[in-house]
């Protein structure tokens, strides 16, 4: 019996044996990377396709900031205990060393940025500002506790010595209060144009002036500083006012320490 060969002229692909081919080309999915949500590289990521972990992020938006906090450990480690044997008086040294770090510096990014330049650090520095702000109010309250230390420290020393001693403390007390000022007054000032862009309302009111300036916000945040009121600038949002309530909390506490020290100086009783 003959044997007959069928041929056919479909030669078409499998579409399965295409998918598991295209499958099993594919390299497996690394589970220790996420997508890069901007392919240009931007805040978040680099163009490698690697997104910063969230916490690179926040150090890397804020340069100035990390910068100074990493000068101030750095000459705390540094003070030999032969020049400054007290430890609290290392501490002031050297937080008193950060901080004019990056009060000069910020107050020179505040007088030369635009608009357009606050609206764009604004953007940048979204992320993680209510840890910077936490940050701020304990190195603020850190800061008194070191002054009282001093203090405490200036009252078993005499002459020159002494003297040095509540001189430092005084400084430090006006350093830490331009600190806290200056970093409420960009907080106030990014959030505004947040909120201003996102909701079209920057939850404060400025007296005929559509687009403050960081001029205009360490104004704003000077008189709270001083006297605990918003004085010509209203708070025309919940958000707003809470941060205003805590600023008006830490400025009591300054104020009360500066009356606090001056009394004592008075009355010679440090």
């Amino acid at each position: 019996m003959p044997y007959h060969v069928f041929m056919t002229d479909d030669t078409s692909p499998d579409p399965q044996q295409d998918a598991s081919h295209d499958r099993a080309a594919e390299p497996p999915p690394d589970p220790f990377s996420e997508p890069l949500p901007d392919p240009s590289g931007g805040p978040s990521g680099d163009r490698s396709g690697h997104v910063r972990p969230t916490f690179a992020r926040i150090v890397l938006a804020r340069p100035r900031l990390f910068g100074c906090i990493a000068l101030a450990l750095l000459v705390g480690t540094l003070l030999p205990d032969s020049l400054i044997p007290h430890a609290v008086t290392r501490v002031i040294v050297a937080w008193n060393a950060g901080a004019l770090t990056y009060l000069a510096l910020t107050l020179h990014m505040m007088f030369a940025s635009s608009h357009e330049q606050m609206r764009t650090r604004a953007k940048g520095q979204d992320e993680g500002r209510a840890l910077i702000l936490a940050m701020v109010v304990m190195a603020a309250v850190a800061s008194l506790s070191a002054i009282v230390g001093e203090l405490a420290l200036a009252r078993d020393l005499h002459g020159a010595v002494r003297f040095n001693h509540v001189a430092l403390a005084m400084g430090t007390l006006l350093t830490s209060w331009t600190f806290t000022q200056v970093m409420f007054a960009t907080h106030y000032a990014h959030d505004y144009y947040l909120a201003l862009e996102r909701d079209g309302v920057g939850g404060l009111a400025f007296a005929n002036e559509e687009q403050p300036d960081y001029g205009d916000f360490l104004y704003f945040s000077c008189v709270i500083g001083t006297s605990a009121q918003t004085a010509d600038v209203s708070f025309t949002s919940r958000a707003m006012r809470r941060t205003g309530l805590l600023h008006c909390v830490l400025a009591f506490f300054f104020n009360a320490t500066l009356l606090a020290l001056t009394i004592n100086i008075a009355s010679g009783l440090i």
